[in-house]
């Protein structure tokens, strides 16, 4: 699953979101309420460089086509930010290119990468970009 857009009944509904991109195949984090790991096949956590490929161009069609955007919620089968983060920065890629193409995310996390550099920057330049 690389970039999905579909609705899906193994997702929580306080999680639901319609387009999903998912930068990583799973989570360090391992936390007890996590409910990814009940269906997931491999905990092994490794980048999804093909589905940055594959949202990067989703944003370019929809802006082309001069589409409104759906929100896409960055990673629901794991933190978005996790450790293996600070290595790939796929994540941030996909803020960046949010940004650039004013795509609205949805982004939730546990890390503490939210509030270092280069990601709370990021963060900061979406979020004067929608006030």
């Amino acid at each position: 699953m690389e970039l999905v857009i579909n609705p899906s009944n193994i997702i929580s509904t306080l999680c639901y979101s319609v387009l999903r991109y998912e930068p990583y195949t799973a989570c360090d984090y391992n936390c007890t309420y996590c409910y990814a790991k009940w269906y997931r096949f491999s905990q092994v956590v490794k980048p999804r460089i093909s589905a940055f490929v594959l949202f990067k161009r989703l944003v370019r069609r929809i802006n082309k086509l001069g589409l409104s955007p759906i929100p896409i919620r960055i990673s629901t089968l794991s933190d978005p930010l996790q450790p293996l983060e600070a290595v790939y920065r796929l994540t941030n890629e996909a803020l960046k290119l949010a940004y650039q193409y004013d795509y609205p995310v949805i982004l939730s996390t546990k890390s503490n990468l939210i509030i270092k550099s280069p990601w709370i920057d990021s963060i900061m330049k979406l979020a004067e970009k929608i006030s």
